[in-house]
């Protein structure tokens, strides 16, 4: 991954990105955290394997789910053996979402059936993520402990909210047949205050479809855009974040009417900054499976004021999120 990027890294010392230094302190870090769980994403298989065998040694078990397709990539969870005993394991697989189809969009008037194949297909996407089930031997407390890496591509909004709603609703199903507390951790590609980190939160949404490049809070916003006045929930944006691409970004391109350039998928993009059409479709998603009470850990203190940082973006988008209701 580092090598793929490299672009990206180009102000770090040589030091910070040769891949043997760099695991040897990345061991010695985690390490020293004394975790009793450690959650990881973008882990390819060799490091995994040098890392497990690094923290066998102060008693964490691993887990490992790579993502799906060419990705070499994935996500990992150590636990602490003698704190967490380990129950059962699930992994979920994003792509699947394709087959489900996609029940959370209002097509516009006179949209045909190609529109909704073409949302399914868009769903198809190599994230993933691990659910473990434990039961915490210091409290006799079951635990369902979560790690996912959820897409990243700010053009695919509607994508984003539906991987967070599987994982939730895989989680909440797995709590409910065991009597289990929910710990969801990864990075969720969104920034504080942006629509899918409300949503995340257990906020309901209703926004149409065509503004989801702006729903992660990681592109810039026109000045017509607002989420929460008939078009999302609350206010988007903070002070944190900087923009991946140039101008206010493009939007989905799921609606009619004329489309300036093409987006990634190969779907009509709309013009940069022009305020959406009445007749777009619209992504309407109620809360998800924990409502309310996913509680971001850092809730008490605010979030960090960054958790990655390179030549393409800095800003917080990874997180830690408990059931309130539960602790």
């Amino acid at each position: 991954l580092l090598r793929a990027n490299a672009t990206l890294y180009t102000s770090c010392p040589a030091d910070a990105v040769h891949g043997p230094s760099r695991l040897q302190r990345l061991g010695n870090l985690l390490s020293h955290l004394n975790a009793d769980v450690l959650a990881l994403q973008e882990v390819e298989q060799p490091t995994f394997e040098w890392l497990s065998a690094k923290l066998a040694a102060q008693g964490m078990q691993g887990l490992y789910k790579r993502r799906t397709g060419d990705q070499l990539d994935g996500v990992a969870l150590f636990v602490r053996a003698i704190r967490l005993d380990v129950l059962a394991v699930e992994e979920v697989e994003f792509r699947e979402l394709a087959d489900h189809g996609v029940d959370c969009v209002q097509p516009a008037p006179g949209e045909d059936t190609a529109f909704g194949l073409r949302l399914q297909e868009m769903a198809r996407k190599d994230n993933v993520a691990l659910l473990l089930l434990a039961n915490d031997t210091a409290t006799g407390r079951k635990l369902v402990l979560g790690c996912t890496h959820i897409l990243w591509n700010p053009k695919r909004g509607l994508v984003k909210l539906a991987q967070i709603r599987e994982l939730t609703s895989r989680a909440h199903a797995l709590c409910m047949a065991h009597g289990a507390a929910p710990i969801l951790c990864g990075d969720f590609n969104c920034t504080p205050g942006s629509l899918a980190h409300s949503y995340l939160s257990g906020a309901p949404v209703s926004e149409q479809l065509r503004t989801e490049s702006f729903w992660d809070g990681s592109l810039r916003q026109p000045r017509w855009y607002e989420h929460g006045s008939g078009r999302g929930i609350g206010r988007a944006g903070h002070g944190h974040s900087r923009a991946f691409g140039k101008g206010d970004g493009g939007g989905g391109g799921y609606g009619k009417g004329a489309g300036r350039g093409r987006s990634g998928d190969g779907v009509r993009a709309q013009q940069c900054g022009d305020a959406p059409s009445r007749q777009n479709p619209y992504a309407v998603l109620q809360s998800h499976a924990f409502a309310s009470r996913l509680r971001s850990a850092y809730a008490s203190v605010g979030e960090p004021h960054l958790t990655t940082f390179h030549g393409g973006f800095h800003g917080t988008v990874d997180y830690i999120m408990f059931d309130s209701a539960s602790f």
